[in-house]
């Protein structure tokens, strides 16, 4: 076993994993913003304040410098020029796919489109900071806060 301080039996040092927990970083954080979400759509939340509460989490989440939502007008179905993350969480752009696990998100930003029943309903502007891989903990906490996103548009149409 290692002596010190701040060593730990799994080679780590204490004030290092301190420090991810303050910071925020990990598969626990985007469970904690995940629910978050949830419980304000289940409150009955506005989608509006939904919608603007994914998008700052979006930031925090992936790493953003900016993130914006755009509403569904004719200019987004006609496609965007900037990849798309799909729901599956690989990026697309003109028929080619692939993963940003590894070399992390597009530095000229990237979409994600929110759907409800199928129909596209507008689109998340994403830029990032700078292209580093990202952890795919985060890709698919952020694909379920736009499905949040989503929840809260569908219950404003219920009657």
């Amino acid at each position: 076993m290692r002596s010190g301080r701040n060593s730990s039996p799994y080679g780590r040092s204490t004030r290092y994993r301190r420090r991810q927990v303050r910071s925020g970083s990990g598969p626990l954080e985007c469970l904690r913003t995940l629910a978050q979400m949830a419980e304000q759509v289940a409150a009955g939340d506005s989608a509006s304040f939904v919608t603007l509460d994914v998008a700052r989490a979006l930031v925090d989440l992936l790493g953003l410098r900016d993130c914006r939502y755009e509403t569904y007008t004719e200019a987004v179905s006609a496609g965007s020029p900037r990849p798309v993350l799909r729901h599956d969480g690989e990026l697309e752009m003109r028929r080619a796919r692939w993963s940003p696990v590894p070399i992390g998100l597009p530095p000229n930003g990237f979409d994600i489109i929110l759907s409800v029943r199928g129909r596209p309903e507008g689109r998340f502007v994403c830029t990032p900071r700078r292209r580093t891989p990202i952890a795919e903990e985060r890709v698919l906490a952020a694909l379920a806060l736009v499905d949040q996103a989503a929840s809260a548009r569908l219950i404003e149409l219920i009657p």
